[in-house]
């Protein structure tokens, strides 16, 4: 009896540690929204925000494995994309710090689900809300060159798509300046 309560506390033990202690971003991605906004501003790069379930969502996964984990589309990054990564993890844990800042920003940009991918221009500019789509890396690459939220937009309430557009960025810049404390205009 005394050796399977010591086992369950050695294994609950260790379960514990790996789950506090996991790491879930990945290389070449940023955690944290201030380094991805400066960064992208210093070196005039449009900002690739992923929101995702990693350790639970279907779709997240398929994206990681047949886009972003591939040499093709870390190629296009490297040159194009700050690549800033929001995890909303299930079972691994993040810091609270992290959670807070995810938490602010899933309320903040209008997130339809796991995963939810944006791209921005370094001033917040919306340019493109989507999501997994099939086709590996290159077609993945196309669909950030060329489609543009703008196309999607119809007029709505009198105001124009690049009227909602640019409502939409004041409205994400003064929640994330008095978040963040920042002074983007």
């Amino acid at each position: 009896m005394k050796g399977k309560k010591i086992w369950f506390l050695v294994v609950g033990f260790v379960l514990s540690f790996s789950i506090v202690s996991a790491n879930t971003t990945p290389d070449g991605w940023i955690d944290d929204f201030q380094v991805a906004v400066e960064k992208a501003q210093s070196e005039n790069k449009n900002i690739l925000i992923n929101f995702t379930g990693s350790d639970w969502c279907k779709w997240c996964k398929n994206l990681w494995s047949e886009v972003f984990s591939k040499e093709k589309f870390k190629e296009y990054a490297e040159e194009n994309l700050v690549l800033l990564y929001l995890d909303f993890p299930r079972y691994n844990k993040i810091s609270s710090k992290l959670e807070k800042q995810n938490d602010f920003l899933f309320n903040t940009f209008p997130v339809r689900g796991y995963p939810t991918v944006f791209l921005l221009e370094p001033n917040l500019n919306l340019l493109l809300i989507t999501g997994y789509k099939s086709g590996g890396p290159s077609n993945y690459v196309k669909h950030l060159e060329e489609d543009r939220i703008e196309k999607t937009l119809t007029k709505k309430n009198g105001k124009t798509p690049q009227q909602q557009l640019e409502e939409f960025r004041l409205d994400v810049v003064g929640k994330v300046n008095a978040f963040f404390k920042m002074e983007l205009k």
